[in-house]
């Protein structure tokens, strides 16, 4: 998923269904920050919409857009066809975030220009290796040429 564009891959399929659900990020985020793990949840809600995509037989990928009405909006992307759902999360936003794990840093830019922003909110959680979710800090920072958080 990229720039309001969805890319599948597929072999031997004729057709997919597409489902759309909102999300909520801020709360979303605080709730479950991994969501991309566990998008099963969404599977009780009913999507805010759906559609179904038949796919070119003699193709192995198809990209399509996002519906105009979701394009300023954060979207869990699921994809079901033949028994199998897969999802991905859309973010609405302009930024480029560097994670840089071994130094706990998280660099935010501007994605369309490359510029570090001028003041960025960042929440940090961490996910234990016994699969527990747990946080770790937020904070906003003010910075005049990198928008940089350390730990």
């Amino acid at each position: 998923m990229e720039a309001k564009k969805v890319t599948l891959n597929y072999q031997a399929l004729k057709q997919v269904q597409v489902n759309y659900y909102l999300m909520d990020i801020e709360l979303l985020f605080s709730r479950n920050p991994f969501v991309q793990q566990y998008s099963g949840q969404f599977s009780n809600i009913r999507p805010n919409l759906t559609q179904t995509l038949d796919l070119p037989a003699k193709q192995a990928a198809i990209t399509f857009e996002l519906p105009k009405q979701l394009h300023s909006s954060n979207v869990l992307v699921e994809i079901t066809g033949a028994g199998q759902t897969k999802s991905r999360a859309y973010y609405a936003n302009a930024l480029a975030v560097q994670v840089v794990e071994n130094y706990g840093q998280i660099h935010v830019k501007h994605s369309a220009t490359g510029k570090p922003l001028a003041k960025v909110y960042v929440k940090v959680y961490a996910q234990m290796q016994d699969g527990a979710v747990k946080f770790y800090k937020d904070a906003t920072r003010t910075c005049g040429g990198d928008s940089t958080t350390r730990r």
